[in-house]
């Protein structure tokens, strides 16, 4: 994520009863490589927020449907409560 090339680790290859976790960390629950649950899941969320800025500062703002995803997101990553609807963030 954020850009980085991720290697592939052999334990991609173990049977897994976990496979959408096992894609999102880039390893298997049991390999001694993969990051908490809560770090690859925090990642994710901010390259989703980081793309809503920037798309929102290109465009007029973050679309209205999105607002309410992006200050919940925001939220769990920062703790700042984000002000506002569909207002255009400067980042």
């Amino acid at each position: 994520m954020n850009g980085q090339v991720i290697e592939r680790c052999e334990c991609l290859e173990w049977a897994t009863v976990d496979s959408q976790m096992t894609m999102l960390t880039g390893h298997h629950e049991n390999c001694e490589k993969r990051k908490s649950d809560r770090n690859a899941l925090s990642e994710l969320i901010l390259d989703l927020v980081e793309g809503m800025e920037d798309w929102g500062n290109l465009e007029d703002g973050i679309p209205t449907e999105a607002w309410e995803s992006y200050t919940l997101a925001k939220f769990f990553l920062t703790g700042e409560i984000v002000e506002g609807d569909n207002m255009k963030v400067n980042v």
